[in-house]
């Protein structure tokens, strides 16, 4: 049966005592030194048994971790070659998906040309109607407003002209002045005489 080492060193100290004390004691000392030596030798295959097992199990248990290492090894090359491939592909899908967006962008921006392109048309057709109405909306205003500028000779030369005196006076004025200028003329003709 195995033992703890301790337990074992202090029974074969405690024998081997014994065995000393009886050597001493006489003929029965033999039989205690063979049974003593038989204990020994059994303790010794004990022991060799023993190491032979922890060898064969170190060795097992070794051989079980290179296992595991190389495994572990596989393994992470494995996920690195996974992690690579995923990058990869993961890479090409947003590369895709740029191209697709970049294509949508182009397309948006041609729509938007020709929309503008078409909106132009359509604007200048709006802006030449709104420039023609504009026209005959002046063409109105100013054929209005020659209507009330007749309308207000009409009524400047009906209502608002001289009155009965005034007219008398504007018929003695002329007149008035040329009797004044030719008195004036004498005086002019008279003092120029008069300095001869």
């Amino acid at each position: 049966k195995p033992f703890h080492t301790c337990d074992g060193l202090q029974l074969f100290a405690t024998r081997v005592f014994t065995f000393q004390a009886m050597v001493r004691s006489g003929p029965d000392g033999v039989a205690l030194f063979n049974d003593v030596h038989r204990w020994i030798a059994i303790q010794a295959d004990e022991i060799e048994t023993l190491r032979d097992r922890h060898k064969r199990l170190n060795k097992r248990r070794n051989d079980t971790i290179q296992v595991c290492v190389q495994q572990l090894l596989k393994d992470t090359t494995d996920r690195k070659k996974q992690v690579d491939e995923f990058s990869l592909e993961l890479e090409q899908y947003t590369l895709r998906k740029f191209d697709l967006l970049k294509d949508d962008v182009i397309a948006a921006h041609i729509q938007q040309r020709f929309e503008d392109a078409g909106n132009d048309v359509d604007d200048f057709n709006r802006k030449q109607r709104q420039i023609a109405n504009l026209c005959k909306d002046l063409d109105l205003v100013h054929g209005s407003l020659v209507a009330v500028s007749e309308s207000m000779v009409n009524l400047v030369e009906n209502c608002c002209g001289p009155a009965d005196w005034e007219k008398e006076e504007e018929q003695s004025l002329p007149a008035k002045s040329a009797a004044k200028a030719s008195a004036s003329s004498l005086a002019v003709g008279e003092s120029s005489g008069t300095s001869r």
